[in-house]
């Protein structure tokens, strides 16, 4: 009989230490589950923060300032002939389409490819006078305001493409918006009056650098404005650096 009772005791002492070591066992799973996927996660963060610290290190601001010369397309002949379709048939416009021009601009450039580029220019003065014989001067100058060519100071914020490097040469691919404010005179046989005016029109430009100076470089651009539906061209040299 005693040896009985000890066996049945032994047998459950058995299946008691069978059943905590499958306990056992299935914590140990769990907890290496919870520990591959807090390994999983933490490697995910990682790889992300390292991601978003390496667009940071290849993103770059750069400055930079040109000076030239700003060329009106529409010139004496062109507004010569709208005035003449407008009934003043014995005028003659001279407009002044060429005069000194600057930007001064910064952008901020990723990867070395594309940029985003905010600048203040200045396209110079154009004004323009008016010779001949009219019936009203006045009425001539008001005219003459509507259609000479604008351009004025204004800025502007443009995407730019940059190319690679050829023999320390980079390439340059401008568009984007600009505002312009236009302060212009007219000459007419009545005197010189005065008139302004703004708007928003594209611009888009192209541009050669030389790069082989290391933070600083050397270059020129040609920027197509379009002002009040007339172009106007910017043709300018200059400086630029990386801080």
């Amino acid at each position: 009989m005693t040896a009985v009772v000890c066996g049945r005791v032994f047998v459950s002492a058995r299946r008691a230490w069978m059943n905590r070591q499958t306990l056992l066992g299935k914590g140990r799973s769990t907890m290496q589950i919870k520990s591959g996927t807090v390994q999983h996660a933490l490697m995910a963060v990682m790889a992300g923060a390292s991601l978003l610290v390496s667009g940071v290190a290849s993103a770059e601001w750069y400055v930079g300032a040109r000076a030239g010369l700003s060329i009106v397309d529409k010139g004496s002949d062109a507004t010569t002939t709208e005035l003449r379709a407008m009934g003043e048939p014995n005028v003659t416009a001279d407009v002044d389409d060429s005069d000194t021009a600057a930007t001064l601009y910064g952008g901020y450039k990723i990867d070395g490819v594309i940029a985003i580029e905010a600048s203040l220019y200045t396209l110079g003065s154009h004004d323009t006078s008016v010779s001949g014989t009219t019936t009203d001067a006045d009425a001539l100058a008001v005219k003459t305001a509507a259609v000479q060519p604008r351009s004025g100071d204004g800025i502007s914020l443009a995407g730019v493409i940059f190319t690679d490097p050829v023999y320390g040469f980079e390439g340059r691919l401008r568009m984007g918006v600009a505002y312009w404010q236009s302060e212009f005179e007219t000459t007419t046989s009545s005197g010189t009056r005065s008139f302004d005016d703004d708007g928003f029109d594209p611009m888009a430009g192209v541009g050669l650098w030389y790069t082989g100076f290391g933070r600083v470089k050397l270059g020129g651009d040609l920027d197509f404005y379009v002002i009040n539906n007339d172009p106007v061209y910017l043709l300018t040299a200059g400086v630029e650096f990386q801080p």
